[in-house]
């Protein structure tokens, strides 16, 4: 059961470096990619925690943290593409300083967000693993 949590977790780690480096390369196509893979990331990813051969499960237990993640950030990324940069460059045009900014805007607007990422994320981990459990014994 570690083993399966360490392969789903190593997945999604992997997923959010390739999210970072896709970032730098296309900025704007981030969120687009996101909510175009997200229902199909979710469904692949259970259909994956199902297979049975033992090397082959492994794997796909990798592939399926990969494909949660498009689902989990979408909360964020949809929150992120609205009108945030022209709040934060109106609170520096203010005299609003970093800290101040992230402390008083970017925390309240990102605070529900993150929230439902992170149950969204336990919520897939666990029906992944637990039908990997039900299907393997």
């Amino acid at each position: 059961m570690m083993v399966a949590l360490a392969l789903l977790v190593a997945g999604a780690a992997f997923c959010l470096v390739v999210l970072a480096l896709l970032r730098v390369i296309a900025p704007g196509a981030l969120p687009r990619l996101l909510v175009a893979s997200a229902s199909g990331g979710l469904v692949g990813a259970c259909w994956l925690s199902v297979i049975r051969t033992g090397a082959v499960h492994k794997g796909a237990l990798f592939g399926a943290g990969f494909l949660i993640v498009p689902f989990c950030l979408l909360p964020v990324t949809l929150r992120l593409s609205g009108k945030i940069e022209g709040l934060s460059r109106a609170a520096a045009g203010l005299g609003m300083g970093r800290s101040a900014r992230i402390r008083h805007l970017w925390l309240p607007l990102l605070r529900l967000p993150v929230a439902l990422s992170g149950l969204c994320f336990a919520f897939c981990l666990t029906l992944c693993l637990f039908l990997a459990s039900f299907t393997h014994g």
